[in-house]
């Protein structure tokens, strides 16, 4: 897969399956990427806009958790919004990428029904054409849409956990195109910058990562988690899309920025020893001192069983929604490492 970064459209098509679009156009199409159990197709839904004017190609992706659903109102609101009279380059959005988790009732994070285990399909890129039905979708997608790509944005959501509405850059410090990815994730100005790389294996099986690795910069904005559609959230990731476009000059106007945006360099994750109904003591986007209380758990009779408190200092990035939970689920996750940029 080779792109170069500033590649244009300038005249050319973009073909996804058997359907071309070619410049002015703007198509809705449905690319089969394998067959049910009754022989009846799988197909993803994608929306396709190539602009009057050259300019760099866009892939957006949503619904990579089957329970994502925001990210599905995100990239559609973009595609719907979009005309190709006002765009220079092109945009590929697929709509729904996670076919199983999605259809899964109800929807799921991962694809239950591929398997007799869970699949966690953020971990599985760049697929197997050879592989189980999601390692095939998954494969189809990276090789034939994303590279006619300059840039990725794989637009996710906290499932369902209260959540700073945050952008992840994948690749660290000193790997390809770094600087490309994290510049991205500071003009899709949420506020909040996840400028983490995991460990190996885990990283790579993530799109960002793969993308980025060959040279198309790759962000995964991670949107605030709801059960729904959730009107704030979604406004969120579709200004983050503009505010990306606007930069790379595929739209009019500027990208509105945060003047002053926080970077966090890890996230941990804490886990409740005790099981019981939970109250948070501390507010999401705040500043957590070490050893600060964050949650209380306590019993059916109000009696408290356990004060959780923050392993070091970082700011608070996720709670849980439902107010109770059992031993070792996640009770809260802290942002660490803390810098800004502005």
């Amino acid at each position: 897969m080779n792109n170069n970064i500033g590649d244009i459209v300038a005249d050319r098509e973009i073909r996804i399956g058997k359907i071309t679009t070619k410049p002015g156009e703007k198509k809705n199409l449905w690319l089969q990427v394998g067959e049910n159990q009754d022989s009846t197709p799988i197909k993803l839904p994608i929306s396709v806009i190539n602009g009057v004017s050259p300019g760099p190609v866009l892939y957006v992706q949503a619904a990579l958790g089957g329970s994502q659903l925001n990210t599905i109102s995100v990239a559609r609101k973009i595609m719907m919004e979009t005309e190709p009279s006002e765009l220079s380059g092109g945009i590929i959005a697929t709509l729904i990428v996670n076919y199983f988790g999605f259809h899964h009732d109800p929807p799921v994070n991962w694809s239950t029904k591929d398997g007799s285990y869970p699949l966690h399909l953020n971990r599985i890129y760049p697929g197997r054409s050879d592989g189980r039905s999601s390692e095939r979708i998954i494969h189809r997608v990276f090789n034939e849409i994303v590279p006619q790509s300059n840039y990725v944005i794989d637009v996710h959501q906290m499932s369902t956990m209260q959540s700073v509405n945050r952008v992840n850059v994948r690749v660290a410090h000193g790997e390809p195109y770094y600087k490309e990815a994290f510049e991205l994730a500071r003009v899709y100005g949420t506020g909040f910058i996840l400028d983490e790389k995991e460990e190996k294996p885990n990283v790579e099986g993530r799109l960002a990562w793969q993308a980025t690795n060959r040279g198309i910069p790759a962000i995964d904005p991670e949107l605030a988690g709801s059960r729904g559609w959730n009107e704030n959230t979604i406004c969120v990731g579709v200004k983050g899309i503009c505010n990306v476009m606007k930069h790379l000059k595929m739209i009019e106007g500027e990208p509105e920025i945060p003047k002053k945006q926080l970077v966090a360099s890890k996230l941990k994750i804490i886990r409740a020893n005790r099981g019981g109904f939970i109250e948070h003591k501390a507010h999401l986007e705040t500043i957590v001192e070490k050893d600060e209380v964050i949650s209380e758990i306590s019993d059916p009779f109000g009696n408290v069983l356990e004060h959780v408190r923050s392993p070091e200092e970082g700011v608070l990035w996720a709670l849980p929604e439902y107010p109770m939970l059992c031993t070792g689920q996640v009770v809260a996750m802290i942002g660490t490492i803390i810098s800004y940029i502005e």
